[in-house]
């Protein structure tokens, strides 16, 4: 899948024997990699694509080691977060309107950092300036989130009593919820960061190789972050913290911090003050330059090309399913095993890592410990979650056809391309969702979780990787023609709009993601109301949480539907057609 590093490769944009004319304008001469950076620091974005050289596996690996820490602090939100607001007395109904922080970020940040790191005109780049930020918020939510009752018995002073410690534990409660707004905002601004930093840095040939490593790195981000979160951290390392959640909350900001300096520290990004269009956009007044963004957001919804809103309307029902899985499964889990404490509940290795008073059945634990070890069961889960799904990340990329492969023309036995492979995922996830009316132990919630890391699998490649290639082949479409604008005229017409196309258009994109998460909270706050009582544990019998999964799965199946209008020959038809437009 990942191909050694060599010449760069022209841009053929339909497949065919016979010379391209376009194609031909490019210079035929292999470049040596001092010339092919200094050619990028000096050309626009369209430029860019027409020169880049084919990475290296570590080139690879470093370009996506972010996304690595950054899946590890998300495992520390989504496994863990949901039983620490519970075990602060924070209810059910109120926790899903909790977690809509994630996709209001999502909706708010996303396009905005793409357009802004888009425009940007530091002179270290325009992605990793937005990258380096987003990890100082994340750094600073996670250890006030860990640290969230130390800090206000500090702001409130040592004074002990039944009103002191009550308003302690509303103010404590207040501030984690802040806390986990801040965490959201910033964790969106490295996610949209990256994943346009791998649009810039990867030529077309080799986007769904580097979205593949992505995931890759992402599954490796969930296993360690559901390991960490399975064991009993405080026991193991105690100098971190003397709860869980501290320890993790520490653990997830240093391995956040290193790879981000990794990836920060690898990827040589171009100047954007080299682009004279960008530096008359700085005479502009700040009421022009707010007006002009307001716009430009707006007018690249409405611009999306058809074939990445295909997409993207997959993506629309495929989160409402995927989002109450993410942040609640855990809860579903440790619920189960609290109800069935009398019995068997959990796996063998995980009682070996309990502590001896949750491990005493006749000697009930305290709510707090209780809670520590139900969620630990539920970690569990998502840790083999993890695993299939990173063993799915490494497998599909060779038994799936490569999308730049694909064309109209499909042999039979080569059926299982990457679309049809993420309407199968889909398929595959609604079934383990309606599977749980009928699943009710930890084991066997257990396996389908752990089935579930398939379709996940497909979640991080196959939307990514789609719509990356899309981006930078009209990206290179349009490099195509300034080349031939440049040998017949001398002058250059860069247009801006396509130069911002890979930030906003990935920022649209999560904006598919990210709306759909709101229907799906409203839908969880008014099930976890009608079916599951007021209280942070709900009622006997309550068993809204999965509900809300069950619904998620029959909005999944609409994506399945969806994602069979996906077809390969018309995005090329598509981006051939916008060639012609555009001569």
């Amino acid at each position: 899948m990942t191909a050694e590093a060599g010449p760069s490769r022209p841009y053929r944009p339909r497949d065919s024997d016979a010379p391209d004319e376009r194609t031909s304008l490019i210079p035929h001469h292999t470049p040596s990699s001092h010339d092919q950076e200094a050619a990028l620091g000096a050309s626009s974005t369209a430029d860019n694509a027409a020169i880049l050289p084919d990475r290296s596996l570590g080139y690879m690996i470093v370009l996506t080691l972010v996304l690595a820490g950054l899946q590890f602090t998300w495992t520390v939100e989504m496994g863990n977060g949901t039983p620490y607001l519970i075990s602060l007395g924070i209810p059910k109904p109120l926790m899903s309107l909790i977690w809509i922080a994630g996709p209001l970020s999502g909706m708010l940040m996303q396009p905005i950092i793409g357009l802004l790191s888009d425009t940007s005109t530091l002179s270290w780049g325009k992605r990793r300036p937005f990258i380096i930020a987003g990890t100082i918020g994340v750094v600073t939510s996670l250890l006030v989130l860990g640290w969230t009752r130390e800090v206000v018995e500090l702001i409130a002073g040592g004074r002990r009593s039944i009103e002191h410690e009550h308003k302690v534990r509303t103010a404590t409660s207040i501030l984690a919820v802040f806390m986990i707004y801040l965490l959201d905002f910033a964790i969106n601004t490295i996610q949209a960061s990256s994943r346009t930093l791998i649009v810039d840095s990867v030529s077309p040939q080799q986007q769904s190789s580097a979205n593949a490593w992505g995931s890759r790195m992402i599954g490796i981000g969930n296993v360690f972050g559901y390991l960490s979160g399975y064991m009993n951290l405080p026991r193991y390392l105690p100098a971190l913290g003397s709860t869980q959640m501290k320890v993790l909350c520490a653990i997830a900001s240093a391995v956040l911090i290193l790879t981000v300096a990794i990836t920060c520290a690898s990827i040589k990004e171009r100047n954007p003050n080299l682009d004279l269009h960008k530096r008359s956009r700085r005479e502009k007044s700040g009421l022009a330059e707010v007006w002009e963004f307001a716009s430009r957001v707006a007018l690249s919804i409405s611009r999306i090309p058809a074939s990445i809103e295909r997409v993207c309307n997959v993506q629309f029902f495929a989160w409402i399913g995927w989002f109450p899985f993410l942040f609640y499964i855990t809860t579903y889990i440790a619920e189960i095993y609290i109800k069935t404490s009398a019995t068997p509940r959990a796996p063998v290795l995980f009682e070996t890592l309990r502590d001896p008073i949750s491990a005493n059945t006749t000697v009930p634990p305290p709510p707090e410990r209780e809670w520590e070890a139900a969620t630990r069961a539920g970690n569990f889960a998502m840790l083999l979650f993890a695993l299939v799904s990173l063993g799915a990340n490494v497998l599909l990329p060779i038994i799936v056809k490569e999308s730049s492969t694909e064309t109209g023309e499909e042999k039979w036995w080569k059926v299982l391309t990457l679309r049809r492979a993420w309407t199968l995922s889909h398929l595959l996830f609604a079934g383990c969702m309606f599977s749980t009316y009928w699943v009710k132990g930890v084991w066997g919630t257990t396996v389908l979780v752990a089935v579930c890391g398939v379709s996940w699998a497909l979640t991080l490649w196959a939307p990514f990787a789609l719509i990356s290639e899309q981006i930078s082949l009209r990206a290179q479409a349009k490099a195509n023609r300034l080349q031939h604008e440049d040998t017949s005229s001398g002058t250059s017409s860069t247009d801006e709009k396509e130069e911002e196309a890979a930030g906003v258009i990935l920022g649209v994109h999560n904006f598919y993601i990210a709306a759909p998460q709101v229907i799906s909270t409203l839908i969880a706050s008014a099930l976890f109301r009608f079916l599951g009582g007021s209280g942070p544990e709900g009622k006997a019998g309550d068993d809204s949480l999965g509900w809300v999964l069950r619904v998620g799965g029959i909005s999944t199946c609409l994506a399945a539907w969806l994602s069979l209008r996906v077809r390969k020959h018309e995005e090329h038809e598509e981006t051939a057609a916008d060639e012609e437009e555009d001569d």
